[in-house]
């Protein structure tokens, strides 16, 4: 429908003050909405040549399907749009006005930019991207120019982009090249469908910008030679030494499959940009960036239609838990690779202390508060989301333990219904990543964590059921790289793995049965594997490890006849993120669920046998499960012995979802998914204890949520624990 203009106004609202921008597609003015007193950015359509109704039939649908995208995505890094109307000649966008200039202004009047101030930028533009990403919008023209920085120092992305969803069509048609050709992907200019993974090669490319002057393929006056040389050339390495360099040289890698992971862009953008130098006089800094609705999983085909995870009205208004997810997951896929048999020997030597460790990679919390684990800050752990450990106390009693945000380990307990405040445990502000709970064979609760110098440390009750703690102290010197895994072995003794500095599993036994025992040193059980390993007794009462190979897919190794068998690839071809979720079923077999890095939910299930017949996979949900599952087992008969599945699922409004077996028999059909309506800062976990059956999971204030489920009224609303962390 056209709306004409009224008295000079755009659909007798929208004044059009003054033209602050345009391009080969489109001018953007300075308006001004007169019935809301409001001002606004208006973007107009160039119109084509008369002659070419074609092309300006395609313009005007390009230019609508970007207003609907970027409607879309509601994060304070993209610009809003408003309206969108018809005027007599071409279409006209509503949107946002930002005050500010383009990083490419900024990049012309200063020239290349401090290290620390062009990663937070890029942490800022990351964010707004995993907004879009999240809703299946690909940005697609990511350049210098689409980036504002405002006044006030924050960096906002516009032109949201060319409206295109993964797996979209070639970003050419003849003669016409659509987005800055030199901040194409390679595999876009080739002629290839869009994925996430090109967008992270046009972030790259801006960062290089920034850092250099002038983009890697910038200085060729035609449009169609610079497509012809991202296509086939390989870009100017980025020379520096620092995390910033070091990313941005990755994620201009011409495979998608070879560039970073989201998590991975993030934490070296992050230290990165804490790595500043004082300055008198200097400019404003970049805000930090603003947390993402959450990291998608994988580069694969996002969901482009509405119901994809789009956010609705009813959810933003809805009084029930409103949470909001982390970055931790993997993006994109890496090659293939040949898993290396473990040695079942002492594991590679660990990773000497550096005397000087590299500020730009060094953690931001010191571990000073423990003798044992003193020591140069290692890397931070391989993505993983947020979640706390629980297990069950002597009584029954549930006991959550949980990493605070300061890097401190606390701990809470319910007594009659009722949660207990927060109990810091020792150690301070020395851990990183996702703790681990076991059970000693006297009854006490075991804690792993993995400090931020590497080491994998135990703390332990000072008697079974007690609030008080002991500890920490480190497993060995040895480095690790993910959070642990931990099992009780049915004779009582603790084992617990972890991924080394090689990309193998690790693993180290107790020697004795109670906390602060004796270990052994660690030991390989090879690899590669690119994320933390997950663990389970089998129905022998022998552990099972579980990990995605560095090929994605989903391999185990399993313990009999008195050693490790080596590792065995699942069933199916699935790719897969995150850490796989195990349980039971009521036969004692075990049932694997993981994310694929398409966001389907698939699960295999053990044969009757030995732990090396799988069937499988099964698929619980299509591209939709953003967190990593957690299941419920029923080899205690809980829910009739019937295994429960929870994810948090985007297709739906972000809400936490579950599952139930409509059997409990491995391979069974499963229920259609229901909402539990609050959605989760992180992985959510599963509690089942002799007293209670809950779910908890993080909100974004900090606090503890958790839902309860009984026989007689299934599941609860959500309640908070005392106190934030």
């Amino acid at each position: 429908m056209t709306a004409p203009a009224h008295d000079g106004l755009i659909a007798g609202r929208y004044q059009l003050v003054a033209p602050i921008g345009s391009g080969g597609t489109a001018t953007v003015y300075r308006g001004l909405d007169v019935m809301l007193d409001l001002e606004v950015a208006v973007k107009q359509l160039t119109p084509a040549p008369a002659a070419d109704a074609d092309l300006q039939a395609e313009a005007i649908e390009r230019i609508c399907c970007e207003a609907r995208a970027a409607a879309s995505i509601h994060h304070p890094g993209v610009a809003e749009v408003y309206d969108v109307v018809s005027g007599e000649d071409s279409p006209y966008v509503v949107m946002q006005l930002i005050e500010g200039r383009s990083l490419a202004e900024l990049i012309a009047e200063q020239g290349p930019l401090p290290p620390h101030r062009v990663a937070g930028i890029g942490r800022q533009v990351l964010a707004a991207l995993v907004a879009g990403h999240v809703v299946g919008v690909l940005h697609q023209d990511l350049e210098p120019g689409n980036v504002m920085i405002t006044p006030d120092g924050r960096a906002m992305l516009t032109a949201f982009g060319l409206a295109g969803t993964a797996g979209g069509p070639p970003v050419t048609r003849t003669g016409t090249v659509l987005g800055g050709p030199g901040y194409l992907a390679p595999e876009r200019a080739d002629g290839m469908p869009a994925t996430p993974a090109a967008d992270l090669w046009s972030l790259g490319a801006t960062l290089y910008a920034a850092l250099c002057g002038q983009g890697p393929f910038d200085g060729r006056d035609d449009p169609l030679a610079t497509l012809s040389a991202v296509a086939h050339e390989d870009p100017p390495h980025l020379a520096g030494a620092g995390s910033l360099y070091e990313i941005v040289n990755a994620l201009l890698c011409r495979d998608p499959a070879g560039r970073p992971a989201f998590h991975e862009i993030a934490q070296a953008l992050d230290a990165a940009a804490a790595n500043a130098p004082p300055e008198v006089n200097a400019p404003p800094e970049v805000a930090a960036a603003p947390a993402p609705a959450f990291v998608p999983p994988s580069p694969g085909p996002l969901a482009g239609r509405d119901e994809g995870g789009a956010v609705r009205a009813d959810r933003r208004s809805r009084a029930s838990l409103i949470l909001t997810a982390v970055a931790g997951l993997a993006l994109v896929a890496v090659a293939v690779a040949v898993f290396v048999p473990g040695t079942g020997h002492s594991a590679p030597p660990p990773v000497p202390a550096r005397s000087s460790p590299d500020p730009a990679r060094s953690s931001p919390v010191p571990a000073r508060s423990s003798a044992g684990l003193a020591g140069s800050p290692a890397p931070p752990p391989v993505g993983q989301q947020f979640r706390v450990a629980a297990a069950a106390n002597p009584d029954g009693s549930p006991e959550v333990v949980a990493r605070a945000r300061n890097g401190t380990l606390i701990a809470a307990r319910a007594t009659n219904g009722s949660w207990s405040a927060w109990t810091v445990l020792p150690g301070g502000p020395a851990y990183t990543g996702v703790p681990a709970v076991a059970t000693a064979k006297d009854g006490r609760l075991i804690v792993f964590a993995r400090a931020v110098t590497g080491q994998v440390a135990e703390l332990w009750q000072a008697s079974p059921g007690s609030a008080s703690w002991q500890g920490p102290v480190p497993l060995g010197p040895t480095i690790t790289h993910s959070s642990p895994a931990a099992v009780t072995w049915p004779d009582g003794h603790l084992e617990v793995f972890a991924l080394l500095s090689d990309a193998h599993v690790g693993y180290v036994s107790q020697s004795s049965v109670s906390g602060g025992g004796t270990w052994t040193g660690w030991s390989s059980l090879g690899g590669p594997v690119t994320g933390p390993p997950a663990v389970a007794l089998d129905a022998t009462g022998h552990p099972q490890v579980f990990a995605a190979t560095a090929g994605r897919l989903l391999a185990h190794d399993y313990y009999v006849n008195g050693h490790w068998a080596g590792w065995v690839k699942a069933p199916g071809n699935a790719r897969y993120v995150g850490v796989p979720g195990v349980a039971a079923d009521a036969d004692g077999r075990l049932e694997v669920f993981a994310r694929s890095t398409n966001g389907d939910l698939l699960h295999v299930w053990q044969l009757p046998g030995t732990g090396i017949r799988w069937g499988g996979p099964g698929r619980l949900a299509d591209n939709g499960c953003s967190t990593d599952p957690a299941v419920f087992s029923g080899i205690n008969g809980e829910h009739g012995g019937h295994l429960e599945a929870f994810c948090m699922d985007s297709k739906f409004g972000l809400s936490v979802f579950r599952t139930v077996q409509r059997s409990p028999r491995p391979g069974m059909p499963w229920s259609p998914w229901q909402s539990l309506q609050g959605s989760s800062d992180g992985a959510i976990t599963a509690l089942q204890t002799p007293a209670v059956t809950e779910i908890l999971a993080r909100t974004a204030s900090g606090a503890l949520a958790y839902a309860t489920w009984t026989a007689q009224h299934g599941w609860s609303g959500w309640s908070m624990l005392p106190n934030s962390f």
